[in-house]
């Protein structure tokens, strides 16, 4: 979703978290919430709230600060939209890794038909609801190296608001929603000092999906 304009509260808050990453390192767990409002044609009125909480644990590796850290994020729109998100980066005392990216969506979105002969004033409005975990397990390797297991689960529910619409007469793949399941290896270089605010280094990852029946999944591709 595309936003026209994002109140500096969000923002100046975020920021106010991020400078407080002295304390984060020093306190067992540190929480925080702040209130979150946004403007788009799409949504209309966004209103909702964002969440912080770091849960530190023994620095095991030296020059590194990886705590477990949880965002959680819900809204609602003025058009009845529902938006819950909550992102999930745990780290072991032994150094894996289990990332975590957890979506709802309840959602209003436009359909302009498929090829080059598209109209933007020729268009079919369907509901979404779209559930989302995406994430990886990461062995660590090295203090900086890790190696491990990508996910990806998906699943949508399309429903035309109109019968006879563009959508409905067109019916391109996936036009009724379905599964989105893949897996696959991934790799990950990380030289960030910190991963809640890191002040240096650098964050690399590389992975290869499939998605297929054998896993669960309607369509077939990789990624």
């Amino acid at each position: 979703m595309k936003y026209i304009h994002l109140f500096s509260l969000l923002l100046c808050s975020c920021w106010g978290y991020a400078q407080s990453e002295d304390s984060v390192k020093t306190k067992r767990v540190k929480i925080a919430a702040y209130p979150a409002v946004a403007f788009s044609e799409e949504t209309q009125w966004t209103i909702g709230s964002i969440g912080f909480v770091v849960v530190n644990k023994e620095n095991t590796i030296e020059g590194f600060h990886r705590p477990t850290s949880i965002t959680p994020y819900a809204a609602i729109t003025t058009r009845n939209q529902v938006l819950i998100k909550s992102d999930f980066d745990i780290y072991r005392s032994n150094g894996d890794n289990l990332r975590i990216e957890s979506r709802y969506f309840d959602f209003q979105d436009k359909y302009f038909g498929v090829g080059n002969d598209t109209s933007p004033k020729r268009y079919s409005t369907y509901d979404n609801k779209f559930v989302r975990l995406e994430g990886q397990y990461m062995r660590s390797k090295s203090a900086i190296f890790f190696a491990g297991l990508q996910y990806d689960i998906q699943i949508n529910s399309i429903q035309s608001q109109e019968d006879d619409d563009l959508l409905d007469m067109e019916r391109p793949l996936g036009w009724q929603g379905g599964r989105n399941i893949g897996f696959g290896p991934g790799i990950q270089y990380d030289t960030r000092n910190s991963n809640v605010y890191p002040t240096k280094g650098q964050l690399l990852r590389v992975s290869v999906m499939t998605y297929n029946r054998y896993v669960g999944s309607e369509y077939n591709y990789f990624k």
